[in-house]
């Protein structure tokens, strides 16, 4: 069975490792880095919820020159209510793991901004 979620007055708490109760968001230089799986093609864009350490995303674009990379930033930035700018892929750019950064939010608001989007799917 697993942990019960670290939290201090409510609030996500970092592990000894620099990740939060949502394995999915560290601390990152300048805001959080997001862990994400995604999958291109879908019938609609959506935040799916979490497995084996990081945040499922659907993107209805295909992954033909940047059009997913594209959609998942606008999916992020439109759940975490940030402008584009703020999301950037920084590893995994061909890849359906990427890790994003996210600018100006600390890992537990970026996990408090995407909980609600987990449980309810968020459209763009």
């Amino acid at each position: 069975m697993g942990q019960a979620p670290r939290t201090v007055r409510g609030r996500a708490r970092p592990a000894e490792d620099g990740r939060h109760a949502s394995g999915f968001v560290r601390d990152h230089p300048g805001g959080s880095l997001l862990v994400v799986r995604v999958t291109p093609r879908a019938g609609r864009a959506a935040i799916g919820g979490e497995r084996d350490g990081a945040l499922l995303l659907r993107v209805a674009a295909p992954p033909v020159e940047g059009a997913a990379n594209a959609a998942v930033i606008e999916l992020v930035a439109r759940a975490l209510r940030l402008p584009r700018r703020a999301v950037s892929i920084i590893g995994g750019g061909r890849a359906r793991e990427k890790r994003l950064a996210v600018a100006g939010l600390g890992p537990a608001e970026v996990a408090a901004r995407l909980a609600p989007a987990s449980r309810s799917s968020c459209q763009p």
